[in-house]
């Protein structure tokens, strides 16, 4: 392996996106979408392919509505001798996308950063040199492939993410008579 390429798609409630997710270049963000691939402090759950070394970008562009879709690519340098083979059945860090929270209250705030959002990773292609075979996709998570912010409430099963039920508050009695 030696880059990723990543497509992820958001979506918010209402018609449109909040200037707030509006995250590049002349937008209302433009320097709070970031990736990073550096996984050599902090958690060491899985294998660390990219040792600090990857080099790449990340950006979002506007789908019309109330989506957009997020895209990083990144790679180890032509020739680096991290460029290895990943062990089948190896659990392997590929990247973080970080939205920092960089105009979200105050005088200069984006409006929309209450409003609710999924935020579905839908492809991690794994490239590599031709000569290996075919270029790998991996759309099946082994867990979840999205994450919400401020919930998600929204039942359009094509934005990835189900309805979230919010919670109700229930007396003791009820909870018991479930087990009687």
């Amino acid at each position: 392996m030696s880059a990723n390429d990543i497509t992820v798609e958001l979506a918010t409630e209402g018609a449109t996106l909040p200037d707030w997710w509006m995250l590049g270049n002349g937008r209302c963000r433009p320097a709070s979408l970031l990736l990073d691939t550096d996984f050599t402090t902090g958690s060491h759950a899985c294998y660390d392919y990219w040792q600090g070394g990857a080099i790449g970008a990340i950006s979002e562009s506007l789908l019309g509505g109330n989506r957009a879709r997020i895209r990083a690519v990144f790679a180890l340098p032509s020739g680096d001798p991290r460029i290895t083979t990943v062990p089948e059945g190896t659990h392997v860090y590929s990247f973080k996308a970080i939205i920092n929270n960089l105009k979200s209250s105050g005088l200069a705030a984006c409006a929309g950063c209450s409003a609710e959002a999924c935020i579905n990773l839908t492809l991690i292609q794994l490239d590599h040199a031709p000569e290996a075979g075919p270029i790998i996709p991996l759309t099946n998570p082994d867990v979840n492939q999205y994450v919400t912010w401020q919930g998600w409430s929204n039942p359009n099963p094509a934005f990835g993410c189900p309805a979230i039920t919010p919670a109700r508050s229930q007396s003791w009695g009820s909870i018991k008579a479930l087990y009687r």
